[in-house]
Parts: structure tokens; sequence; C-alpha cells
């Protein structure tokens, strides 16, 4: 049996294609109408270019792990998520490795894909496994410092109570 034939595509357009449901523009105008472009320097441009999230090591080799035990539970369904996120624009491919490495100017990683059951329902996610080590033991999101990066999470009403209490 033949593998499926790639399409073609011009590489030089994928690496650093952005896709986002923000409007850049009406963001720095908010920035700007509330004052608040000094807080937010960075934002507009990650919104329009993509945020940089770490400071990832060179990459000397190739690395296509797996993917998960759980994806093999249902290939289909992981297959028609990819094609409805390559029919939006929001992902392109699928690539052959040759293109990859043309893509990414050399070696490149991938992460595996895996299905959990969303929480509260018997339908399940798809997700890519960062923390998938390769054999010296690093991962994608071992080279990110948490420090750098704080995050906070807040349930649903407590950005509701926050959001109405600023306007």
């Amino acid at each position: 049996m033949q593998p499926p034939r790639v399409p073609e595509i011009n590489l030089t357009s994928v690496l650093y294609k952005v896709v986002t449901p923000y409007i850049s523009t009406a963001w720095s105008r908010a920035l700007v109408d509330a004052n608040l472009t000094d807080s937010y320097p960075n934002l507009v441009h990650d919104l329009s270019f993509g945020s940089p999230i770490g400071n990832p090591p060179l990459i000397n080799f190739t690395f296509i792990p797996d993917n998960l035990p759980s994806a093999k539970i249902q290939p289909d369904y992981i297959t028609n998520l990819i094609n409805e996120e390559v029919a939006a624009g929001r992902m392109d491919g699928p690539f052959s490795i040759r293109q990859a490495h043309t893509i990414y100017g050399g070696h490149f990683r991938t992460c595996p894909l895996g299905l959990v059951e969303k929480p509260g329902s018997t339908d399940l996610r798809m997700i890519c496994h960062f923390s998938k080590e390769d054999q010296f033991g690093h991962s994608m999101n071992s080279w990110v410092d948490s420090d750098d990066f704080p995050t906070h999470w807040f349930t649903a009403a407590e950005t509701a109570n926050f959001v109405s209490a600023s306007f």
C-alpha cells in the first residue's frame, strides 16, 4: 500500500503563521483608550506574531515520538479533528519529514497526540503531550521556566466579578 500523497504547499509561508480570533488593531485601540499601553507593551505584538514561550535550546536531532495509547481508542476522531483544523486554516499539513525539515530549516520536534475525557462528560478532547521526554530526558515543557511566565488561573465566576468590577 502506497502512503498518501502529501499536498504541495509554499513551505516558506507556514512557519510563522499566526492564527488568532483576536483583532490586534481593536486591542491596540482598547489599550490606548484605557491608557494601558505601558502596562501591556507586548500584547498587540504577541497577538499579531505569536508569543515567545521559554528559551528552547538548539535542536540537534529530530524527535517524533509515537502517539499516546489513548490515540488508538478513536483514531478517526483525531484524524477528523485535524482535518477540520486544516480546512478552517488554523493548521497546515500534513507534511512529510523532508518538508518539515525544509520548513524548520533543520531538525524539529513533535508532540504525541492523545485523547482525554472532558470533565463531566463522555466526550473526548484531543491533547498534545508537551511533557513527553526524549531519550535525554528533555521535553518542550522542561524548557519553560515558570518563573518567567507566571500564570494565575481564575474560575469563570472570579473572572466575571473581576471584569464587571473594572467597568
